[in-house]
């Protein structure tokens, strides 16, 4: 669900439950959300699916926009991850 459908959900606001989960977690939703995709796109990179596949199935745009968020994240392009995490 979007953040809005969520916050509607739980039967609060949206900035309240923006605020509550910053408060709580010391992040934002956002940034959380981003990092569980990163985390999920390695456990996908590592299965052994492409770039492409991997970027359809987590919402990505294009592959390129994945990659690039991918580096972003860890220093590292997917396929180099992939490569650097077989050995």
């Amino acid at each position: 669900p979007g953040l809005d459908e969520l916050a509607s959900m739980l039967f609060v606001s949206r900035s309240h439950l923006c605020s509550a989960f910053s408060r709580e977690t010391g992040q934002s939703i956002g940034r959380y959300a981003k990092a569980r995709r990163i985390e999920r796109a390695k456990t996908l990179i590592a299965s052994g699916n492409s770039v492409a596949y991997v970027a359809a199935r987590l919402g990505w745009p294009r592959p390129s926009a994945f990659s690039q968020a991918f580096k972003q994240a860890t220093g590292t392009s997917p396929t180099e991850w992939r490569d650097a995490s077989k050995g």
